[in-house]
Parts: structure tokens; C-alpha cells; sequence
């Protein structure tokens, strides 16, 4: 019996990025019971396109702007199958996304979750690889536990794993709605984040099994008005729902040591890329609560100049680069 599924499409001025994507939905070789998108307050001609190109075929939905989380609960909240596939906007599956993911079900009736490899397109230009293929340990564990050819079904928390290695996006996913209601849905604090569905991800990721499936069948597209272009932006968001998955989320506290880890990585990383591009409110931010003990040299020093006043800080920083720039050029000369 094939199971019923709910396709969950938020947006937010896509109207450019939706046909395609929409097309890709309307044109898998195992169709869903029903497409959702969910208008959050766009201001193009998102609301007409829909309506004259796709019918009855889509459901719309419109709400007041309030962010990709709560347009996703929304969603959820407005469908009427025990099967949810989410699809960002802007992102395209290939033909057999949910033919595959529920052959998957059909050999592991435990799986409540479960998404797919994927390429990112940037520009209209595939990827040479896909995401899976980044990783030779995500490769073995897949293979360690291999349930026919291509599908994998994880039997551990990938909680930690995810922190290292993000295999997985919203457009690859199939879960139950019973699944979603046990998580709580999209956790609507981070909806203005760069990074909003890394929070719901790592919680669902603390109970097993999952159901992977190692053909990429999704396509990220990558564009100037994606949400997470911004790198130092992206490393703030994970850094603040890190620090809060310790506290708030069922396995963090156990594994808060790990979790600091990660934490301190992606605060350096943070601050040297926004010391560069003149960011010290941020520098400050992210390292003013790590000991200097914990930082080389360099880092030290620039944690030292964003805490400084800000006209001080701002002369040091155009020294500090300054001497920085020099001292590559002397190297490319040698």
C-alpha cells in the first residue's frame, strides 16, 4: 500500500524559483495526495501564478510574513495526510524522490524518517558531486548499514554526527506527521536565522532508526537571495542553537562537552571572517565569553581589539589587517 503524502512548499517572493519547482513535485513517478505552498506575505505575483497555473492541483495558503518555520508548521498543520515531504521554494526533486523513499518504508515499516542524498546547483550548474560524497565516513556508516542496494537504515542517534557533517536538508525529507507532533514542530524562535532548520533537524535526529536513501534526489539551487548566502551569519545562528541545545534538548546536556567543542570551532571561525570584513560587534559576540587561553595568538589579539571602544577598536583592526596584507605580499614575493 502506498502511503499518502502531504508536500509542504513554503515561500517568500519565489515566484521566479516556484514553477520549476512545483513541476518537480507534480511530476514524480509516484505522485503525492496533495501540494501545499504556503505564501508567507510575498509581494510579487506568487499568489496569480499559482492560481492560473497550477489550479486545484496546489492548495494555496497565505499568511502575514513570519518566517520559513512557521509557514513549514502551518503547512503541517493544514494537511491531511500521516505523510509529510517538505520542499523549499526554490529547490527541485528528481522523478524518483518518493518512489524510492517509500520503497524504503516498505523494507523497514519502523522508519519514521528519512531523506536523500542531493546535489547543490549553483547558477544552473550541478555540482560534480553530491553531498554523501563529501564524506568517506558518512559513506561507511551507510554501507555498515546497508538495507538493500542503495538504502541505508541508521539505528543510532545521529545527534552528534550532524554537528560535523550536515548530510541532510529540508527538501530530502520524508517523516510522519506523527513524528513532527512528537518533535513539536519547527521551533519558530529561529525563523529569522540564516540556518532555521538546523534546531528541528538535530532534534530529530536523537531518535532512530532513519531510513537513508544513496541516490541523490533533490537539487539545492544556490542564488544570491538564498537565506543562508551569508557565511559569518550562518556560523552566529549555529553557535546560538548549539549553546541552546544544551540546555533545552533531550540528549544535550550528556553531550555537552562534544557540543562545546563544536561551539568553540565554529566561534573562531565566526570571528576571523567577520574581523576581516570589519565585523567587531560580532568578533566580540562570538569570543568575548571564550578564555584567551583557549585561542592562538592571533585570535587573542583580535579578540582584544573588538573589545575595545569602538573608535579604539576600529584604529587597531585597520592596523592589525593593514600588517596582515603586508605580510602576504612579502610571502608571495619570496
Amino acid at each position: 500500500m502506498i502511503p499518502e503524502i502531504s508536500v509542504i512548499v513554503p515561500t517568500y517572493n519565489r515566484e521566479g524559483f516556484l514553477g520549476s519547482t512545483l513541476d518537480s513535485i507534480l511530476s514524480q513517478t509516484v505522485p503525492p495526495a496533495e501540494v501545499i505552498v504556503v505564501d508567507d506575505g510575498s509581494t510579487d505575483g506568487t499568489r496569480e501564478m499559482v492560481s492560473s497555473q497550477y489550479g486545484d492541483r496546489v492548495r494555496y495558503v497565505s499568511i502575514p510574513n513570519s518566517g520559513v518555520c512557521r509557514a513549514r508548521n502551518i503547512g503541517v498543520g493544514s494537511s491531511r495526510c500521516p505523510w509529510i515531504a517538505f520542499c523549499d521554494s526554490d529547490d527541485l526533486w528528481l522523478p524518483r524522490r518518493l518512489e524510492a523513499q517509500i520503497q524504503l518504508c516498505g523494507l523497514d515499516p519502523r522508519v519514521e524518517y528519512l531523506f536523500t542524498d542531493f546535489y547543490y546547483v549553483n547558477k544552473a550548474v550541478r555540482s560534480s558531486q553530491s553531498k554523501f560524497c563529501e564524506s568517506a565516513a558518512w559513506q561507511a556508516k551507510l554501507r555498515a548499514c546497508g538495507k538493500g542496494e542503495g538504502f541505508s537504515v541508521i539505528e543510532e542517534p545521529l545527534y552528534l554526527d550532524f554537528m560535523s557533517f550536515g548530510p541532510i536538508f529540508p527538501s530530502t525529507v520524508l517523516m510522519t506527521r506523527r513524528r513532527i507532533d512528537a518533535m513539536g514542530g519547527f521551533d519558530e524562535r529561529w525563523t529569522r536565522t540564516s540556518i532555521e532548520d538546523f534546531d528541528f533537524t538535530l532534534r530529530c535526529l536523537q531518535t532512530p532508526p532513519f531510513g537513508v536513501v544513496s541516490e541523490p534526489l533533490a537539487e539545492i539551487r544556490r542564488h544570491d537571495s538564498n537565506a543562508s548566502g551569508n557565511r559569518v551569519r550562518d556560523l552566529v545562528a549555529y553557535v546560538d542553537i548549539l549553546e541552546y541545545s544544551k540546555i533545552h534538548h533531550r540528549l544535550g546536556p550528556e553531550n555537552a562537552r562534544a557540543i562545546d567543542g563544536h561551539v568553540l570551532k565554529a566561534s573562531i571561525d565566526g570571528a576571523e571572517l567577520a574581523f576581516a570584513g570589519g565585523q567587531l560587534d560580532i568578533v566580540k559576540r562570538l569570543l568575548e565569553t571564550i578564555p584567551s587561553s583557549r585561542l592562538k595568538a592571533k585570535t587573542r589579539i583580535k579578540k582584544w581589539i573588538a573589545m575595545r571602544p569602538p573608535a579604539l577598536r576600529s584604529t587597531c583592526s585597520k592596523i592589525l589587517l593593514k600588517a596582515a596584507a603586508g605580510a602576504r605580499r612579502v610571502r608571495r614575493a619570496e
